[in-house]
């Protein structure tokens, strides 16, 4: 995998990092603050890169592969309460929280800095505040 950073006007880019990922990536994204990325391989697993992009570790294996992700990490990296929270929704409306179901009809994920949203496809707008346990 390469990281690459565009210039600010947007018509040339360099070289980040570069590293040797356990598997092929299917999903990169950025948090909204741009302060730290995610990604999912195949087999379901979401890293977190750490390190100012230095390196990347595994948070956690969803139980499938999933369209839509999003983590929250409620701590900085330094505080020893720091455990990142993944969000899944798979195309069949499963939707996870870390390795849990916790619904079976969403058909859409949006994350803010406090609430985690998803649509059903009985077209509820469903709230989840993630400063609690969002499972529940």
């Amino acid at each position: 995998m390469v990281l690459i950073k565009l210039n600010e006007a947007g018509d040339a880019f360099t070289i980040v990092q570069t590293f040797d990922v356990p598997e092929k990536v299917v999903l990169l994204k950025t948090l909204p603050n741009y302060q730290n990325a995610f990604f999912q391989g195949e087999s379901g697993a979401v890293y977190s890169f750490l390190g100012g992009f230095k390196r990347y570790a595994e948070i956690l294996k969803l139980p499938q592969r999933c369209e839509a992700v999003e983590v929250f990490f409620p701590a900085s990296e330094e505080d020893v309460s720091f455990a990142p929270i993944v969000f899944g929704l798979h195309s069949t409306g499963k939707l996870y929280v870390n390795e849990k179901q916790i619904a079976n009809s969403a058909t859409s994920l949006c994350m803010t800095d406090k609430y985690i949203i998803f649509t059903t496809a009985q077209h509820y707008l469903k709230f989840c505040h993630l400063q609690g346990d969002p499972s529940k």
